[in-house]
């Protein structure tokens, strides 16, 4: 049995702890307090943040499968207190039916864990009876034991200013593809009606300058030379324009064949001799025997001609080479042009590949052409499987190479 001295130290060892025990309660009641009271000036920011960028925040009950959503999805639809519904119910009533069908599935998946995190676009309908684009995302905040969903969180954003901004923009391109395929139908089908008459002109003037009855004098021969001149130099340019018109309206045909590309650069080279300016000369470099490739012999040509004639004007003095690189059982790998000519600025080697682009401001003006020369080349290429790239030095000459797909063995 205890003293009574025995008796009041225990009394006052009890009375002490106790007293340390409820300083203790009162310190973690303000520390809680505090934390309530932040958690809610937090929730209250969140949400004022929400509600000022129209969204809102959503929980999902898995089990019972009720909803809650925060109160943006009133300021975003325009509902008022007393309409405020967020059971699943009301959005399939507000739900856009085009919509229901694909949210839904997206969600199934998303609950039975086919799908780590839910993202889908619907439209709502608005208290004015707008329809107003929803972008939902969300995750699975709680499973049970064995891996169920228990509860699953996100956010609604209203994106419909942006949907409405994305359907103008395709409309916009939509529109502006229609009138460049309907240009480009134009240019294409005038073809007959531009060449015929000019094709008169070239004709009568060359048979004007034959001069058989000797009526014509030096001075008329002259202007007949400069009719028959520009009447070709407009008909290159006009066939150029009805070029690149049909590409780019998908109307180039092509027809292949088996190609001799020794004998099609032989020719090219011969048709091209004559007009070479006087101190550049041009030769050939390929192994010897046939190289053939599969190809529209008549465009293959085309680019060819065109590569050449873009090195014979460009090139003052030197050489132009044109070789053809093949593998080891023959096969043409790529040709070459290089020339000695002006070169190509670094920075504008793959804008000249466009249309109407030259290498600089005045190389129009000094040397002529279109500008579209290379842009046909270049389409013509890549119908037919083949690449057109560019290698230059400004002040040391280009060189332009024709890169072709893997060839069929019969073709060697």
């Amino acid at each position: 049995m205890l003293s009574a001295s025995e008796l009041e130290s225990a009394v006052a060892r009890r009375t002490h702890e106790l007293e340390q025990a409820l300083a203790k309660l009162e310190e973690e009641k303000v520390a809680l307090t505090l934390a309530v009271r932040d958690a809610r000036a937090g929730e209250k920011q969140l949400q004022g943040a929400l509600d000022g960028g129209r969204d809102f925040v959503w929980e999902y009950d898995c089990r019972t499968g009720v909803v809650f959503r925060s109160s943006g999805w009133m300021s975003m639809l325009g509902y008022d207190e007393g309409a405020f519904d967020s059971s699943p119910e009301h959005w399939t009533e507000i739900a856009h039916p085009g919509d229901q069908e694909l949210a839904f599935e997206l969600f199934r998946k998303f609950m039975e864990g086919g799908i780590e995190f839910h993202e889908a676009e619907y439209r709502l309908r608005d208290a004015a009876g707008e329809w107003r684009w929803v972008s939902s995302k969300g995750r699975i905040i709680e499973r049970d034991a064995t891996g169920k969903p228990v509860r699953a969180a996100g956010t609604s954003t209203d994106i419909t200013d942006r949907k409405e901004a994305q359907e103008a923009l395709r409309a916009s391109k939509e529109e502006a593809e229609r009138a460049n395929r309907a240009k480009s139908e134009f240019l294409a089908n005038m073809s007959h009606e531009l060449r015929t008459p000019l094709n008169a002109v070239i004709g009568f003037a060359n048979v004007l300058r034959k001069n058989r009855d000797g009526r014509l004098n030096d001075t008329d021969l002259t202007f007949l030379d400069r009719i028959q001149a520009n009447g070709v130099h407009l008909l290159r340019m006009i066939n150029d324009v009805l070029d690149i018109a049909k590409v780019e309206a998908g109307l180039m045909q092509l027809t292949f064949s088996i190609v001799r590309l020794d004998e099609l650069i032989s020719a090219s080279v011969a048709q091209c001799e004559g007009q070479l300016q006087a101190g550049v000369r041009m030769r050939t470099t390929f192994p010897s025997g046939p190289m053939s490739v599969r190809a529209d012999d008549v465009r293959l040509h085309q680019v060819i001609l065109n590569l050449l004639s873009n090195a014979m004007k460009f090139t003052e003095r030197g050489e132009i080479v044109v070789s053809v690189q093949c593998d080891s059982t023959g096969s043409p790998l790529s040709v070459d042009v290089r020339d000695s000519g002006i070169g190509i600025p670094m920075d504008r080697a793959d804008a000249i590949f466009n249309s109407f682009e030259q290498a600089e401001s005045g190389t129009a003006r000094r040397f002529g052409g279109t500008g579209l020369g290379l842009a046909i080349s270049r389409s013509l290429c890549e119908q037919m499987g083949f690449t057109l790239t560019v290698a230059s030095e400004l002040g040391s000459g280009s060189t332009f190479t024709i890169g072709f797909a893997p060839q069929p063995a019969h073709s060697s």
